[in-house]
């Protein structure tokens, strides 16, 4: 009857033990990808900032700020989309980036949800 018993409290307390590490992989997974997004996004308007303050009032060279626009989102682990200057010198960028997960990005029709793309904007001063 006693080995019964410690069989049973054994079983559950494995249940609760893989319960517990499930729970754990999930939140791990759901709160990098919302750290990744949140991130990127304020990376983006940051970048946007400073390639603004680089065009100044000049005429921006297109090739000299992508590079530069490369480089900085490079330094932040992004890969840049696409970065233009319009008419009034508001520099506008995109980039995108995939979050450290355990689990979602090995799988394959799930993998998308670990990826996040932002936009950022700033005029020139």
């Amino acid at each position: 009857m006693l080995a019964n018993e410690r069989g049973l409290i054994v079983g559950w307390i494995g249940k609760i033990a893989i319960a517990f590490i499930i729970a754990g992989v999930v939140i791990f997974d759901a709160g990098s990808i919302l750290v990744n997004l949140f991130t990127l996004d304020s990376t983006a308007d940051e970048i946007a900032i400073e390639l603004s303050i680089r065009v100044g009032t000049g005429t921006p060279n297109q090739q000299e700020l992508e590079q530069s626009a490369k480089e900085l989102a490079t330094a932040a682990d992004a890969r840049l989309l696409g970065v233009e200057v319009d008419a009034e010198k508001v520099v506008r960028i995109r980039l995108r980036r995939r979050a450290d997960t355990l689990v979602v990005e090995r799988i394959g029709f799930i993998r998308n949800w670990a990826l996040a793309t932002a936009d950022g904007q700033a005029g020139s001063t």
